[in-house]
């Protein structure tokens, strides 16, 4: 757990959120109690123990922030189906609310992130040349020591972005359907600001300029908005369609953190929202919500950080099996309704990368009695070994040949399941070679002699800044530390996902013989890199 400063040292920002929960009669347990963290904002925690079963947290339906918090005359009866939800409640404190109204409201969003917070961690708002493949000129010394003239690679996982090595080599390739990440949030954003911006004409040019005060607050309220609201419908309605739209912010219950193995869970009927213990929350422990079952990089690019370990975590690589794949191969995928969203997590592949590597090595008829699962694939491999080993003693009895010393090596590599095996660890290798290229571009970038380099890929000048203060040495120095902290993210990632396919590597090692000096060389190289991260890390 991280230190932590609790409220018995004088806090004003959260001496007022505690004014402001009684003054909204928003109630909690006395056993519960909020402290920062450092690197982490503020958390809810225990002084005291506290059993499973126990509601610790409820706001009242009157202390929800939603449309209904909105009036009228900012947004009329018949506006409101024309916006979504996120959208209007980000113009409403954007340009709509009151001068009075804010301040009764600053003794909560006084806790919410900063935009520096929101700049430095969340993808959506760095520049484009976080997005694209990154070429970076080394100096002679980092070429003595192996490193090309020319280093390039990706600061971005493709979950988050696709790939633009090629045309054929993309995350769509043969999945229309597939829309990174990161490109699906930032058609969200631009698609509500060109909203409001239509249905609110007054303030229409300023919305559409990056730089006017009104697009940069409009930022940092919907970056709120997205990383702060709860699923909500209010009482006699129906649930949307789009889930979206059923949105609600609550006051105090936002500052509960995520976790893959939650402690509590959340409920509301219509007096409102309510958190409750999972399990028996021992005293000084934090309470933690699930947010959803989210693998690391939603988690990086709709809240801003990414977990580790988590348990949910995985990676998608359409990009390298598609690429390996004939349009015939896509096709039958296609038809049977296996064509893309291939991951991998902590635990191997997935079962749908199960089912397009035998694809070609069985037969059409047995591929699809594999996927009706009439086809036990170890049988496949007794049935070769016995044919073989029948086939051998034929040649043994009629003299027409000798069985080498290494048969049985020789039949293993022949066998249906090891070049089954063989495929699926030539697609992790790719996984594992990209991963291996953005970390070590990542590490030459942290280097001070390659400042003016990473300035020119993550510079905050680059990207549209809502809050900007101070001059000079301030804002150079505010700079720097946003780009560090988009570097170490990004090695941070990159560093998670090494390390899940490397593990699904050395477990198909262990499957196959003879690969023992190839398992110790790749963790050899792996445990190099991660050691080289944490430095960085450490010490900058």
């Amino acid at each position: 757990m991280a230190s932590s400063t609790s409220l018995s040292i004088p806090d004003e920002t959260l001496t007022n959120l505690i004014s402001y929960l009684k003054a909204h009669k928003i109630t909690h347990s006395p056993a519960l109690c909020f402290r920062r963290m450092p690197g982490r904002g503020i958390g809810v925690f225990t002084k005291d123990s506290i059993p499973a079963g126990t509601r610790i947290f409820h706001v009242p339906t009157a202390a929800l922030f939603t449309t209904s918090s909105i009036p009228f005359s900012f947004a009329s009866k018949d506006l409101r189906p024309k916006i979504p939800v996120h959208a209007l409640l980000a113009a409403y404190l954007t340009f709509g609310i009151t001068q009075e109204r804010a301040k009764q409201m600053h003794g909560w969003t006084a806790t919410w992130p900063t935009w520096d917070d929101f700049s430095a961690s969340m993808p959506v708002f760095w520049p484009p040349s976080t997005r694209t493949e990154i070429f970076i000129e080394c100096s002679p010394a980092t070429e003595s020591a192996g490193a090309a003239n020319q280093h390039h690679f990706f600061a971005l996982p493709p979950t988050l972005t696709g790939t633009q090595d090629s045309p054929s080599d993309s995350m769509s390739t043969g999945n229309p359907s597939y829309v990174p990440l990161l490109d699906a949030q930032l058609a969200k954003l631009s698609g509500h600001i060109e909203n409001t911006a239509t249905l609110f004409p007054g303030h229409s040019t300023s919305l559409r300029d990056p730089q006017s005060a009104i697009h940069k607050a409009y930022l940092y309220n919907w970056a709120n908005i997205n990383t702060r609201c709860f699923y909500h419908v209010a009482a006699g309605k129906r649930p949307p369609r789009d889930s979206n739209e059923a949105m609600a912010l609550c006051p105090g219950m936002d500052l509960f953190n995520h976790s893959d193995s939650a402690t509590c869970h959340t409920s509301y009927d219509r007096k409102g929202f309510y958190v409750s213990t999972r399990v028996d929350i021992a005293p000084d422990s934090e309470l933690l919500l699930s947010y959803g079952a989210h693998g690391n990089d939603l988690l990086w690019s709709e809240y801003g950080f990414a977990m580790d370990p988590n348990r949910d975590d995985h990676v998608q690589f359409d990009h390298v099996v598609l690429a390996t794949l004939s349009q015939s191969d896509k096709k039958v995928l296609s038809d049977t309704g296996y064509l893309g969203n291939y991951t991998l997590n902590s635990s191997g592949i997935c079962w749908r990368t199960e089912v397009v590597s035998w694809l070609g090595i069985l037969t059409s008829t047995q591929w699809h009695r594999f996927l009706q699962g009439k086809l036990d694939p170890q049988a496949l491999d007794r049935a070769f070994s016995d044919n073989v080993h029948r086939d051998a003693g034929k040649r043994r009895k009629g003299n027409q040949g000798h069985v080498a010393s290494d048969k049985n090596n020789s039949v293993d590599e022949l066998m249906p399941s090891t070049k089954v095996k063989k495929r699926q660890i030539a697609w992790l290798a790719e996984i594992t070679r990209r991963a291996e290229d953005s970390i070590n571009g990542l590490l030459i970038l942290s280097d001070p002699s390659f400042h003016d380099q990473m300035m020119r890929i993550f510079s905050e000048q680059q990207s549209t800044s809502a809050h900007g203060r101070g001059t000079g040495a301030n804002v150079q120095k505010r700079t720097t530390t946003i780009e560090l902290a988009r570097l170490r993210l990004c090695m941070t990632r990159w560093m998670q996902i090494l390390e899940m396919s490397h593990k699904a590597v050395l477990h198909l090692y262990s499957t196959l013989p003879g690969q023992d000096v190839e398992a110790s060389a790749a963790s050899l190289k792996m445990e190099l890199l991660r050691q080289r991260c944490h430095e960085v890390m450490q010490h900058g």
